[in-house]
Formats: C-alpha cells, structure tokens, sequence
C-alpha cells in the first residue's frame, strides 16, 4: 500500500519520510544517494568583468577573441547555500579575480574541462573546488 503525505512547508518546514531517504526542505525535494544532475550548462558571456547568472551550472564565454576575465558574478535573489558551477565555454579560458569573488589564490584561471564552484555565504561567494583544466593523463 502507498503512503502519501501532503503537508505545508511554506513557512521554511522540514520533512523526512520513515525510511529516511526522501526529503523535504521547504520547496526542495530530493532523495539520498540519486546523482546530482546538471544537464547542459547555460552559456553566459561575461559583460565588462560581470556575469548575469540565472542558474547554477554556468558555461562563460569570452566578451570577445577565447580569455576574459571575470570580476563579478551577479545572481537575482542569491541567497547562503547557493552553489554555482562554472566552466568555461568551448575553447575559451576564463581568469576569475579574486576582487569581488573570495578565491583561494588571487585569480582562477578555467580553461577547457576546468571548473570553479562558488558557494554564496549570504553576502557573497566563495570557492568550494577549482580544477584548472581536464587532466585525463
């Protein structure tokens, strides 16, 4: 026999079924040990140092010619807990600063197959990991 439970979260609840692996934190649902998938990521050129973000995996692309640096990441609503992954677009290698972004160097270099992900602390973002490039050796 299925269980089905309905309740009101919209007040920031938290909901965890008996067998402990499906989840409820106030409009988020996930379940323990599924794979976190990203899908393809939306592209996003950086403008004068600042990227306009409105997802979490994040493909930057050069203003013009394949580098660019990137000063600021901008998200509406960005709020602590917030993680974004960001690569660099096709052939391009994107230079993070660290002026308005808290890195764990002064400046991340992303070049193909490299990520940067960034977790937002309320005020503002922070590096979780960094991989510069692919390194299948």
């Amino acid at each position: 026999m299925a269980r089905t439970t309905t309740m009101d979260v919209t007040g920031g609840g938290h909901f965890a079924d008996v067998d402990g692996d499906v989840h409820l934190n106030a409009n988020d649902l996930y379940t323990e040990g599924a794979l976190l998938r990203l899908g393809t990521p939306t592209v996003v050129t950086i403008a004068t140092g600042v990227a306009t973000i409105t997802t979490g995996f994040v493909a930057l692309a050069a203003e013009t010619g394949t580098t660019d640096t990137l000063d600021t990441l901008t998200l509406a609503g960005a709020a602590a807990g917030d993680i974004v992954l960001l690569v660099a677009d096709t052939s391009d290698t994107i230079t993070v600063d660290d002026a308005n972004i808290d890195l764990g160097a002064a400046t991340r270099a992303i070049a193909p197959g490299g990520y940067l992900a960034l977790i937002h602390d309320g005020t503002s973002w922070g590096e979780l990991f960094f991989l510069a490039s692919a390194d299948n050796a």
